[in-house]
C-alpha cells in the first residue's frame, strides 16, 4: 500500500495480528511521513536555548525504558516501526513522548486544542490545533486486531480516538505547574493507546490513567 504524500487525513488500516506486524505496516507505509515528523520535532526542540540533541536522546532513553517496562508489545511495535522506517528507535520514542519533551524543555507552543462532550448524545469532539506542517502528515488509523480507530501522527503508537466498546479519548496540552519528570516514564500518548486497547468501561479507563502515574502537562477528556 502507498499513500499520496499530499493527501490530508488518509485512512490506513493495519491488519497485522502481532506488534511486529503492525509496526512493519506502520513503518513501511508511512516512512516518508515519519521522516518529516522527526525533522519537524527536531526543529522544535532546537528552539531551546543552548539546544543539545544529546540531552533529548538521553531523555528518550528513559522513556524507552519506561515503555519497555510497561509493555513488551508496545516496545516491540515501536522497534518494528523504527526498523521499517529506517529510523533510530530513540527518535521514534521522541515522537511518542513529544508532549513530555516540549514541556520539559519549557518551549512555547502553538494554540491549543478545544475538546467537548455532550452527555445527551454521547458525542465526544476535538478541534485539533497544532503545527501547520502536520496537516499533510497525520492520518486516520484503524487497527483491525484491536478494533480501535485513531487520528494519529506518523510514528506514534497512540493518540486521540475511540474503541469498539464506546470509549473515546482526546488530548490537549496543559501548562505544567512545574517541569518535574513523570516518575513512571510512560508517555501520555502510550497511555492513550493503552486505554483504547484495554478499557471497556469508563472506570477501567480511569484506572489505566491512575496506574500510569501523573500526566505531564497533558489533559485527556474521556467519553463513553
Amino acid at each position: 500500500m502507498s499513500i499520496d504524500s499530499k493527501e490530508i487525513l488518509p485512512f490506513i488500516q493495519f491488519n497485522g495480528q502481532t506488534p511486529r506486524e503492525r509496526g512493519y505496516e506502520h513503518g513501511t507505509i508511512l516512512s516518508e511521513r515519519i521522516d518529516k515528523s522527526i525533522k519537524i520535532y527536531r526543529e522544535q526542540f532546537s528552539k531551546q536555548k543552548n539546544f543539545n540533541e544529546k540531552l533529548i536522546l538521553n531523555l528518550c532513553e528513559e522513556y524507552y525504558r519506561g515503555i519497555s517496562s510497561f509493555s513488551q508489545d508496545y516496545i516491540e511495535e515501536l522497534n518494528s516501526i523504527a526498523i521499517n522506517s529506517k529510523q533510530d528507535p530513540l527518535w521514534i520514542t521522541a515522537l511518542n513522548c513529544r508532549l513530555e519533551l516540549l514541556n520539559h524543555l519549557a518551549l512555547a507552543r502553538e494554540n491549543e486544542c478545544t475538546v467537548l462532550y455532550d452527555k445527551n448524545t454521547c458525542q465526544l469532539a476535538e478541534n485539533w490545533d497544532w503545527l501547520e506542517q502536520f496537516e499533510h502528515l497525520v492520518f486516520v488509523n484503524y487497527i483491525k486486531s484491536n478494533e480501535i480507530l485513531q487520528m494519529i501522527e506518523p510514528g506514534n503508537l497512540g493518540k486521540i480516538g475511540l474503541n469498539s466498546h464506546g470509549i473515546g479519548v482526546t488530548l490537549n496540552f496543559v501548562d505544567p505547574i512545574n517541569h518535574a519528570r513523570n516518575p513512571s516514564n510512560i508517555p501520555l500518548h502510550v497511555t492513550l493507546r493503552t486505554v483504547l486497547d484495554r478499557a471497556e468501561t469508563l472506570d477501567q479507563a480511569m484506572t489505566i490513567f491512575e496506574q500510569n502515574g501523573p500526566g505531564f502537562g497533558g489533559h485527556s477528556l474521556i467519553g463513553n
